[in-house]
Protein backbone atom coordinates (compact mmCIF):
# COMPACT_ATOMS: atom_id res chain seq x y z
CA UNK A 1 0.00 0.00 0.00
CA UNK A 2 1.37 3.46 -1.26
CA UNK A 3 -0.53 6.72 0.21
CA UNK A 4 -0.92 9.12 -2.43
CA UNK A 5 -2.18 13.34 -1.51
CA UNK A 6 -1.84 15.96 -3.55
CA UNK A 7 -2.70 19.77 -3.07
CA UNK A 8 -6.13 19.29 -4.29
CA UNK A 9 -7.30 17.39 -0.97
CA UNK A 10 -7.07 13.53 -2.93
CA UNK A 11 -5.95 11.28 -0.40
CA UNK A 12 -5.87 7.42 -1.85
CA UNK A 13 -4.05 4.26 -0.91
CA UNK A 14 -2.50 2.69 -4.20
CA UNK A 15 -2.41 -0.99 -4.20
CA UNK A 16 -0.73 -3.27 -6.22
CA UNK A 17 -3.07 -6.22 -7.57
CA UNK A 18 -0.92 -9.46 -9.17
CA UNK A 19 -2.30 -12.91 -10.43
CA UNK A 20 -1.63 -15.73 -8.29
CA UNK A 21 -0.27 -17.77 -11.03
CA UNK A 22 2.26 -15.07 -11.93
CA UNK A 23 3.37 -14.65 -8.24
CA UNK A 24 3.18 -18.83 -7.62
CA UNK A 25 4.42 -19.97 -11.13
CA UNK A 26 8.12 -20.11 -10.21
CA UNK A 27 6.82 -21.54 -6.65
CA UNK A 28 5.48 -24.18 -8.27
CA UNK A 29 7.58 -25.44 -10.83
CA UNK A 30 10.33 -25.56 -7.95
CA UNK A 31 8.48 -27.76 -5.74
CA UNK A 32 7.71 -29.95 -8.71
CA UNK A 33 11.67 -30.08 -9.30
CA UNK A 34 12.07 -31.03 -5.56
CA UNK A 35 9.79 -33.36 -5.28
CA UNK A 36 10.93 -35.14 -8.36
CA UNK A 37 14.55 -35.15 -7.43
CA UNK A 38 13.60 -36.62 -4.11
CA UNK A 39 11.76 -39.47 -5.41
CA UNK A 40 14.78 -39.87 -8.05
CA UNK A 41 16.85 -39.97 -4.66
CA UNK A 42 14.64 -42.19 -2.66
CA UNK A 43 14.57 -44.75 -5.35
CA UNK A 44 18.22 -44.71 -6.37
CA UNK A 45 19.07 -45.17 -2.64
CA UNK A 46 16.27 -48.43 -2.55
CA UNK A 47 18.05 -49.34 -5.36
CA UNK A 48 21.71 -48.84 -3.75
CA UNK A 49 20.35 -50.65 -0.60
CA UNK A 50 19.34 -53.79 -1.70
CA UNK A 51 22.18 -54.69 -4.32
CA UNK A 52 24.73 -53.81 -1.19
CA UNK A 53 22.47 -56.43 0.90
CA UNK A 54 22.43 -58.89 -1.88
CA UNK A 55 26.20 -58.33 -1.87
CA UNK A 56 26.50 -58.76 1.68
CA UNK A 57 24.39 -61.51 2.20
CA UNK A 58 25.04 -63.76 -1.04
CA UNK A 59 28.42 -65.43 0.59
CA UNK A 60 25.99 -66.58 3.29
CA UNK A 61 23.62 -67.47 1.19
CA UNK A 62 26.17 -69.64 -0.87
CA UNK A 63 27.99 -71.20 2.04
CA UNK A 64 24.51 -72.15 4.25
CA UNK A 65 23.15 -73.89 0.69
CA UNK A 66 26.94 -75.67 0.68
CA UNK A 67 25.56 -77.02 4.07
CA UNK A 68 22.59 -77.98 3.68
CA UNK A 69 23.23 -80.09 0.32
CA UNK A 70 26.33 -81.18 3.14
CA UNK A 71 23.95 -82.34 5.72
CA UNK A 72 21.18 -83.69 2.98
CA UNK A 73 23.82 -85.91 2.04
CA UNK A 74 24.68 -87.09 5.25
CA UNK A 75 28.21 -85.86 4.87
CA UNK A 76 27.86 -83.26 8.12
CA UNK A 77 31.01 -82.92 10.23
CA UNK A 78 30.38 -80.37 12.35
CA UNK A 79 33.56 -77.72 13.74
CA UNK A 80 33.03 -75.63 16.26
CA UNK A 81 35.12 -73.47 17.93
CA UNK A 82 33.91 -71.71 21.04
CA UNK A 83 35.65 -69.14 22.39
CA UNK A 84 34.78 -66.08 24.79
CA UNK A 85 35.81 -62.65 23.63
CA UNK A 86 37.45 -60.19 25.94
CA UNK A 87 36.46 -56.66 25.96
CA UNK A 88 39.59 -54.08 26.02
CA UNK A 89 38.07 -52.18 28.98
Amino acid sequence: MLPFSDVYGLNWLIAIAVPESDFMGQINKNTRTTILLCSAALLLSTIGGVLTARWVTLPLLLLLNEAAKDIAARKCVLLLSVGLMKSAN
